[in-house]
This record gives structure tokens, sequence and C-alpha cells, in this order.
């Protein structure tokens, strides 16, 4: 008998060892730590050799490969967007450092647009907390942008987790949902609110589908149960992502909880986790709602939101039903087109009943998208009247596609037979769509408006004459960009997002289409309305001028932007808040016309007395003088404003018909108007024990084989004493 020696044994086994691919993929990384430790063993016994093998591994695994390739991808596809601000199009800047978001977030009231209580969207204030290591919010801006390939690549491979796929195939499909279109192009033109659903929709549905099963629990390689179930952590992560998605994009919000809800009707549970279900449904419902107060309120006030999105100017989106082919428009778009072909490729060559949820969930976004595209309603800013925007719901449909995709995979893999999806050509295939997509994302680049950039600024010391007077900034409209009253500043990212009081929007949009092109009349009446509002400077877009002649006297040059627009202070007294001659207050009170309307400014500069301070507190001794005087606030009114007068509480005097105004008697007096926060305070304590709450849920508990592992400290046994006249052999008897 010929003597074989054991590295030929090994070498027979090995050759008659069946290849992974064609095992359960659930093994097949098992099956590689075996064939590492053995390759390690063949190059020598030492740890150097295992390490140079594991580090091989490493650098040439699926999702190393993936992760490298996006990130060559995202300076590819951004290079014009490269920096530490950035803005355009839809995407307004970020005001400097974390601090001006997070007081915008808690304040109770805001200057915007004149003034107005709206509790500030919950994305302003998560952008305030990114801003903290990342050296300031326009600084994170500018690194979700950069960040948004890797991020949405890395949650479609994550969201395959269980998916019972090689991660050669995971990885291929998460670099197609990364190449998306309809994604590319969100960072283009600035729509944060597709821009999050993007990133954020793989792991959320994931997390879904997870806690309808009832999230039973795991096992690990071996088998081995991994300890109780990790619904709770499940549900409580998959909340606080869908809080966080809820944040840019409320749609998407409501559309995951419809999915949710006819999955838990549908799908049939594990014995044993009915409570577990309802239980977990109930709280991706509702811990959202809990993580985002009191923001929801502006949802159920103005539903308008719903449609425009958060984060971004509205109506500047454009659909047609062709995007339902492509999942995008422009450049990238038409590489788009290859994802639907090998969705219905795979809906011919593997069709199973279980792509009956993908397909619902196609036809639900594709339906949600044309509804969305197809109504129009009144944007915040401005009240003018545009479609909604249809990228979040485009995104859906896409998940939809790639759940078939996933579905198809693992229907092949199940069948007997020889498997095309794993054959030399399929993976050609897949190679050539994500390199198409790759070519699309990279020529689509450059479109779109967002660039990195400098925030733009006021004139030093004009910005600094705004602040000590407490007056406002009004930026004429351009093109598609709306007119914006804002705060002693440029507008920046947030104000679009806060709801005005009724009638504000279409007053500022009234004022800035007189300035613009109106009539000498119009032009000069609307900027005196605008100084008795508090307005102190006009931002003219880039190449225009004042229309009429009649405010020429009202306005003055104040130089130009930072980015080379043109400001105009105006002569009129604006402040944050004046006492009003008898005469000016008793036209403000009955209807009149605001000083200088005529363009002679010497009646209103001598019929108006500055008062130190501005809204929404104020306090201020008035000396006496004539009866029927008016202190006028450059804040709009409405209800919550608590107004004394030496003591006593009076109501608001409206002036102009829209200014918070106080009639002052003829003697000395103490005026305080005041809002109160109370209820948002309290509001925002709930939030924040909703968040406590949730993120200690998301811990997730130590599996059963690390709580077997890990040393358990001795405990030392306690000595008995012994009784007294018992035998002892060491001693004898005790006496």
């Amino acid at each position: 008998m010929v003597g074989v020696s054991q590295e030929q044994t090994g070498a027979v086994h090995a050759a008659h060892r069946p290849t992974p691919s064609l095992r359960d993929p659930a093994r097949a990384s098992e099956q590689r730590e075996d064939q590492d430790k053995r390759d390690a063993e063949r190059e020598g016994r030492g740890s150097g050799a295992r390490l140079r093998v594991a580090s091989r591994r490493f650098l040439t695994s699926p999702l190393v490969l993936l992760l490298a390739f996006l990130v060559a991808m995202t300076f590819a596809v951004n290079r014009e967007r490269i920096g530490i601000t950035v803005s355009g199009d839809g995407l307004l800047p970020a005001a400097s450092g974390s601090g001006t978001l997070l007081r915008s977030y808690l304040q109770e009231w805001h200057p915007v647009g004149g003034g107005t209580a709206s509790p500030a969207a919950a994305l302003s204030g998560l952008f305030g907390l990114l801003g903290v290591p990342f050296g300031g919010a326009d600084h994170a801006v500018a690194v979700l942008l950069l960040a948004a390939l890797p991020l949405a690549g890395l949650s479609a491979y994550c969201a395959t987790h269980g998916a019972m796929l090689s991660r050669g195939q995971r990885a291929v499909l998460a670099a197609l949902w990364a190449l998306l279109p309809v994604g590319v192009s969100a960072g283009s033109y600035g729509r944060v609110d597709t821009l999050f659903t993007y990133i954020l929709l793989p792991v959320v549905l994931a997390g879904v589908a997870s806690v309808l099963r009832g999230a039973p629990a795991g096992v690990d390689s071996e088998g081995v149960g991994t300890g109780r179930s990790r619904w709770l952590s499940t549900t409580a992560a998959t909340a606080l992502a869908l809080a966080v998605l809820t944040s840019a994009s409320p749609l998407v919000y409501l559309l995951v909880v419809l999915v949710a809800l006819v999955g838990f009707v549908l799908l049939r549970p594990a014995p044993g986790t009915g409570v577990r279900r309802a239980a977990a449904l109930f709280f991706v419902v509702l811990l959202p709602v809990g993580l985002l107060l009191p923001w929801p309120a502006v949802l159920l006030s103005q539903p308008d939101v719903l449609l425009h999105g958060v984060g971004s100017t509205a109506g500047l989106s454009s659909f047609a039903e062709v995007h339902l082919l492509t999942l995008g428009q422009g450049v990238p778009a038409a590489a788009g087109a290859l994802v639907v072909l090998v969705a219905v490729l795979m809906l011919i060559v593997a069709p199973t009943v279980r792509m009956l949820p993908a397909l619902a969930m196609v036809l639900l976004g594709a339906g949600a998208a044309v509804g969305v595209a197809g109504t129009r309603r009144a944007r915040l800013p401005d009240g003018a009247v545009v479609a909604g925007n249809p990228g979040p719901a485009l995104i859906l449909l896409a998940a939809g596609l790639f759940l078939i995709l996933v579905v198809g995979l693992q229907e092949r893999a199940r069948r007997p037979g020889p498997d095309l999806t794993r054959r030399r050509p399929a993976t050609v295939l897949a190679l050539a769509v994500v390199a198409v997509l790759g070519v699309g994302a990279v020529l689509g680049g450059s479109q779109g408006g967002v660039r990195a950039r400098p925030r733009p600024s006021l004139p030093v010391a004009l910005e600094s004459e705004l602040v000590a007077n407490g007056a406002l900034v009004l930026s004429v409209a351009s093109g598609d960009q709306p007119a914006r009253l804002s705060s002693p500043a440029l507008p920046q990212m947030g104000d679009d997002d806060l709801v005005p009081t009724p009638g504000a929007a279409r007053r500022v949009a009234a004022w800035s289409e007189a300035i613009a092109g109106g009539g000498e009349n119009a032009a000069a009446g609307a900027v005196a309305e605008a100084a008795a509002a508090g307005v102190g400077a006009v931002v003219l877009p880039a190449g225009s001028r004042v229309g009429g002649g009649g405010a020429e006297g009202l306005l003055a040059d104040a130089g130009a932007t930072s980015d080379g627009r043109a400001v105009l202070r105006t002569n009129l007294p604006a402040r944050g808040a004046r006492v009003l001659d008898p005469g000016l207050a008793f036209a403000a009170r009955t209807g009149g016309r605001a000083p200088g309307a005529t363009g002679n400014t010497a009646e209103a500069v001598s019929g108006t007395s500055p008062v130190p301070g501005a809204p929404p507190a104020l306090g201020v001794r008035v000396s006496s003088g004539a009866e029927g005087r008016l202190l006028v606030l450059a804040a709009e009114d409405g209800a919550g404003w608590d107004v004394h007068v030496n003591g006593t509480a009076v109501a608001v005097a409206p002036a102009y018909g829209h200014l918070v105004g106080v009639a002052l008697p003829a003697g000395s007096s103490e005026v305080t108007v005041q809002r109160s926060d109370t209820v948002r305070s309290i509001l925002l304590l709930v939030q924040a024990g909703v968040l406590l709450f949730t993120l200690l849920l998301a811990v997730p508990p130590r599996s059963r084989r690390a709580r077997e592992l890990s040393p358990r400290p001795a405990r030392p046994v306690p000595r008995q004493p012994r009784r007294r006249g018992r035998w002892s052999l060491r001693r004898g008897r005790d006496k």
C-alpha cells in the first residue's frame, strides 16, 4: 500500500470540498475563517503569518471594497461640492457654529417672517447637535452631502444582513442602491428630505420587517442560541432611525406606518410573538412622535409640509411620469432605467409569491410620487402655490425594486440545479449595471446649483447697526427663490421651515414684488410699510434695482453682500420697538398709511421715538407725554402676548393691522411685553425623557455566549463555625 502524507490527504479533501458559493451563504463566513487558519498554518505557525492572512482577507472583503469604491465615487460626483460650507438651489446656508440652530430650536419665538411662535423644525435641532462634533452646523451639512453615497451603501448592506445572501451579492446590491439617480440628484439640488430618505430608508424598512416577524432570538454560527430576543432593542433602534428620517421627510413616516400596519395584519406571526409584535408596532408608530416634540404640532396645522418636505426650499423640483422608469431626472436618470430592467428580469427569471409585498411597495411609491407631484399647495416662506417633492416617494419605489432583487436571489438559491444567477455572465451583468450607474452619477455630478462656497453675509457695519436696533432684513425674491424676512442676517437653514403668522407671508411677498417691479407709488408704499414693520435693510437680487423711482429717496446704498448682491438701507426709522406720536398712532390704529409712503421721510423721523429693546421680551419705562401715543413692536400680532402697563394687564392694540402695539397713557408708565414659554418647556422636557428612554432600550442585551464566557468573580465560601463540644481531628474535643 502506497503511503500518503498528511499534506496530500488534506489536498485531496480540499479538492473535493464544495466551494462556499454552492453552500449556505450563512456558513460561508465561518468556512472562510477556517480556510484562513489553514493558510496561516501552511505559511507558518507564527502570529505574523496569521496577521498577514487576516489583513489580506479584510482588505479584499466585499464590504471594504464597497466602501472604497463609494468613497472614490463621492469625490468624483461631488467634485464641485468639496468644502466646509455648501449652499445653492434648495439648500440655504447653515449658520456657523452650533449655537444658532440650537438656540433657534429651543426658543419659543422667532423673528423670521416678522415674528412667529411656530415650533422650530426638529431637523434644525438635529443639525445643531451634529454640528457639535464637526465644528459647526455648516460643517455638518457639508459632511452629510459628501458622505451620502457611502452612508447609503452601508445602510443597504446592513439592511440585507439577514437575507441569506453572500457578502458579494449584498455588496453589489448596496452599490446599486448608493448610485440611484434620485439619491445622487438629491445632493446636487439640495433636497435634504430626499437625501435623508435615501440614506435611512433601507435600515428603517429592515427594522420594521424584523419587528413584524417578532424578532425571534438569534443563533450564532454554530447554531447555538444567543439568549433572549433582541426585539426591544431592535424596535427602539428602528423608532430612533424613523424619527430622524421623519424630521426631514414626514411623508415617509406616513408611508412606513402604512407598510407596517398592512404587514402586521397580513404577516403570519411566529408562535408566542403576538404580544411582542403588537408592542413593537406601538413603539415604532408612537416613539418617533415623542422624539420630535413639539414640532409635530406644525404637521397638524400645516399638512402642506408633508408634500414639500423639510430643510429645503419648496417648489424647485420637477417631475414627469417617465421618472418612474428612470428613478430620477437629469443625466444619471438615463442609467436608472437599468435598475428597473434588472428588477423586471428578476420577476421573469425567478417569480415567486414572496415578491407580492415588494410589488405592492413599488405601486405605493409610484402612486405617492404621482400624487405628491400633482398636488400644488402654498409653501411657507411666501405663500406661493408650488408642487410637492416626489423624491422620497421615488426612493420608496426603488426600495420595492431592490426587495424584488433580494427575493429573486433567494429564490434562485433555493431551486435545485445550476444557479444561473451565480454564473460569470450574471456577475458581469451586475458589475456592468453598477459601472453604467457610476458613469451616469459622475457625468451628472456637475448638475444642480449646490456648490462649496462661503456663507454670504451683510456688510459688517450694517449688520452691527441692524443688531443694535433690532431691525430685520428683507430679501427680495429672485427666480424660484421666495422673498424672505429674516433676523439681522441673511436667510439661513431652518428659516423656511417656520410657519409665519396668518397673512405675513403674503405681505412679505407683496413688499418684494412692489420693490422689485412695482410703480413709483407702490414701491414707496412697500418700503414704508416694511420699515414700519422693522425692516432696516433690503437685499436685491444680483443685477437688479429698485422698481419705482419714488422709493429711491427712502433707500440708501449700503454696499453689497459677500456674494455680490446690492444692499440698501432704509432711511425711515426701523427699530425693534418705537413710540409713535398721537398723529401717527391714530393712523396706525385706524388703517392709515405708514409714515413715509409719500416719499417724505421728515414726518416719520419727527413723529417717532426709539425705544431700547426688541421683541419678544421688552421692559421699558416711558416718560409722560401727550395722550394717544402708541408703543409699536416689530412683531406680528398673534396669540400668546402678555402686556402689562403699570402692573395692569392690558389688551394688545394692533398697529397697521398686524403689529403688536401698546396704548400708552399720558403720564409716565412702565410697560412690559413678554411671551410665556411654559408649554414649550414642558414639551421639550417630555422629548428629552422619550429620547433617554429610547436610547436605553436601543442598547442590545448581551448574548448567552457572552454571558457564559464573561469572567465571574469568585464568591468566598463562608466558614461554618464549629460547635462547642464536637470532636475535631486536629484539636481533639473542644473544651
